[in-house]
C-alpha cells in the first residue's frame, strides 16, 4: 500500500496556490480580532471536549497557536480551525476577574476565495492530528473527504483521489448542500 503524502494532497487540491514560495503574502493576515466576532463553522462536526483542561492550559501559557478564520459578509469571522480554542476562550472570558485579557485575540485570517470543497479539507486538515479523534469523528471525516471528492468532480476542479485512501473507504452518503452539488435545494 502506498503512503500517503498529505503535502502533495494539499497542493493538489489547491492546484498552483498550493506554492506557498510563490504566492503574495497579502493572502492570510494576523489579526487580533474581537472574540465576539468569530463563529463557529457549521461544517465542524468535531467534539469539543477537554475545553477546561485546554482554558487551565491557555491561562498558564497563553494562547499558543492563531485561530484560523475566514471573513464574512456582514464583518463576522467564521472559524476554520481552533473551534475548541475558540469555547476554551469563551469559557475563560467569562470567569470573573479575567477583565479585557480575552476580549481579542490573534487571528489568521484567510483572504483567498475558495471551493466550499477546500474549505471543509481545510477543517478537516485543521482537526485531524490535533487530538485523540472517537470512532464516530474518523468515519464522519472520511464521509465528508468522500463528499468533497464527489462535490468537487461535478465542478471540474481537481481533488486528489488518494485523500479518501488516507482515511479509508469512502462512506456512502449524502453530499452536503453545497451549491451546485447533488443534494443542493433537497431533503
Amino acid at each position: 500500500m502506498a503512503k500517503f503524502d498529505i503535502t502533495a494532497a494539499f497542493q493538489a487540491a489547491v492546484g498552483a496556490a498550493g506554492n506557498v514560495s510563490k504566492l503574495d503574502t497579502s493572502r492570510e493576515t494576523i489579526e487580533y480580532i474581537s472574540l465576539d466576532k468569530l463563529e463557529a463553522d457549521p461544517g465542524n462536526f468535531y467534539s469539543l471536549d477537554g475545553l477546561e483542561h485546554l482554558a487551565a492550559n491557555i491561562e498558564l501559557c497563553g494562547l499558543q497557536q492563531p485561530i484560523r478564520v475566514r471573513s464574512t459578509e456582514d464583518g463576522r469571522y467564521v472559524i476554520v480551525s481552533g473551534h475548541r480554542r475558540w469555547s476554551a476562550l469563551k469559557l475563560l472570558r467569562s470567569t470573573e476577574g479575567s477583565g479585557d485579557r480575552w476580549a481579542n485575540i490573534p487571528c489568521i485570517v484567510e483572504r483567498d476565495e475558495v471551493s466550499p470543497e477546500l474549505r471543509e479539507l481545510r477543517l478537516i486538515m485543521g482537526n485531524r492530528d490535533t487530538r485523540k479523534l472517537s470512532p464516530a469523528e474518523v468515519s464522519k471525516q472520511a464521509q465528508r473527504v468522500s463528499c468533497c471528492s464527489t462535490s468537487s468532480k461535478s465542478r471540474a476542479t481537481s481533488f486528489p483521489a488518494v485523500c479518501a485512501t488516507r482515511w479509508g473507504q469512502p462512506a456512502r452518503c449524502p453530499p452536503p448542500n453545497w451549491p451546485g452539488s447533488r443534494s443542493s435545494g433537497s431533503t
